[in-house]
């Protein structure tokens, strides 16, 4: 960034505010000096352009974060029906872009998540698909 950048970032500054009497600035190259003359509330400008461009490079041009990406797995059940869990395995999904989709036909739940969701929805499975055990009836 050069001196002339600086001294326009502060001169558009004053012009934006609708400053018509602006101070005086002058770089001065033997000392590397900014020199200011003008009225203190007006010299505010230089020190709001001067802090914003003393920000970290990074922070001024940051790219969003992108988001995790998916992954695609097919979950078999051996117990439990896909359709019986299918709302339970729906709950866990917090991506808004994350699927779950049950397939009957051979009892597995086809789920497209994120790593960390496919984890919770591991978890969850294998609680929920266990074998059933029913009392038997005294008739």
């Amino acid at each position: 960034m050069t001196v002339d950048d600086i001294t326009t970032a502060i001169q558009t500054g004053w012009k934006m505010l609708g400053d018509k009497e602006t101070p005086a600035i002058s770089f001065h190259k033997d000392t590397k000096l900014l020199i200011a003359v003008g009225e203190p509330s007006k010299l505010e400008m230089i020190n709001s352009v001067l802090g914003a461009l003393t920000l970290p490079p990074t922070r001024l041009t940051e790219k969003p974060e992108s988001p995790d990406p998916l992954v695609t797995k097919i979950v078999p059940l051996q117990f439990a029906s896909p359709s019986n869990i299918l709302a339970s395995v729906q709950s866990v999904l917090t991506d808004k872009r994350s699927k779950v989709v049950a397939d009957l036909r051979t009892s597995q739940l086809v789920i497209s998540a994120t790593e960390k969701e496919l984890k919770s929805v591991d978890i969850l499975v294998a609680r929920l698909d266990i074998m059933q055990i029913k009392p038997k009836s005294n008739d």
